[in-house]
């Protein structure tokens, strides 16, 4: 779950009381009133709901589950709090770029990955909808402040589908195999999962960021922006494998969320 601030929200916990009741509500999951059902004809035991704020370092993520005296953890989920729709500081898992030496723009590489179960995805229809007749398609962003590298690329509406079925918040996916339209091969965008871009130098257009010897990148900004306006954004600079200082390899990974989108 996302909330934006000021959002209201409440967890209804009665095997925390005196008792345990009875009670079928075939209906409510459907309707949003409770994540799941625990009562006595469903074997609950007494209990209590416990939350870990700051989860993994993310000071906008809170872990929160049911855990009953005999160690059975009924429910669980997560509450992100979202500086707004439209702006979606996610965490970064991986952020790859390979250069070729000598310099070989074609053998260009750029692999970004974010886990991130925060991640607020509309379904069709919505603002981050980014298919032909819904959205404008989308792009990617990877700069560097340090250094001033900085690398964009369109991402066609016609290149995107939706994930799952017409009815479902499961996301969307950009495919362009051929690279015909830019640099992109794969974007995909999991409502509650996972960021993905892979692009490649040898695509429609350059992907000229490039890593210079003894010049350092950290920290790099990945931006993707879909549909009208919806941003998700990532910055690595704290877990730097390689630095980029060789002019060929810049690996960075487990980068928490920034403050904001840029």
């Amino acid at each position: 779950m996302t909330f934006t601030y000021g959002t209201p929200w409440r967890w209804i916990s009665p095997s925390g009381g005196s008792a345990a009741g009875t009670r079928t509500c075939a209906s409510c999951r459907l309707e949003g009133r409770q994540a799941s059902i625990y009562t006595s004809n469903q074997g609950a035991n007494y209990g209590a709901l416990f939350g870990t704020f700051n989860y993994e370092g993310d000071p906008r993520l809170a872990y929160f589950y049911f855990r009953g005296v005999d160690g059975v953890v009924a429910d669980e989920f997560f509450v992100r709090s979202a500086l707004s729709k439209q702006e979606q500081p996610i965490s970064g898992t991986k952020l790859l770029i390979k250069n070729r030496l000598p310099d070989d723009e074609s053998r260009n590489v750029i692999l970004f990955v974010s886990r991130d179960r925060g991640i607020s995805i509309g379904g069709p229809g919505s603002a981050e909808d980014p298919r032909c007749g819904f959205g404008d398609g989308g792009s990617i962003e990877i700069s560097s402040s340090t250094s001033g590298q900085n690398v964009s690329a369109p991402l066609p509406c016609k290149n995107w589908e939706l994930l799952g079925a017409q009815s479902s918040q499961m996301g969307y996916r950009y495919r362009d195999r051929e690279l015909d339209d830019g640099p992109c091969r794969t974007v995909t965008l999991k409502h509650g999962r996972s960021a993905k871009a892979l692009c490649l130098g040898r695509g429609l257009g350059l992907l000229d960021y490039d890593l210079k010897e003894q010049e350092h990148q950290a920290p790099v900004s990945v931006l993707l922006q879909t549909g009208g306006s919806v941003r998700y954004c990532s910055e690595f600079g704290g877990e730097i494998s390689r630095d980029g200082t060789d002019g060929r390899t810049f690996l960075a990974r487990d980068a928490l969320p920034p403050a904001g989108c840029p």
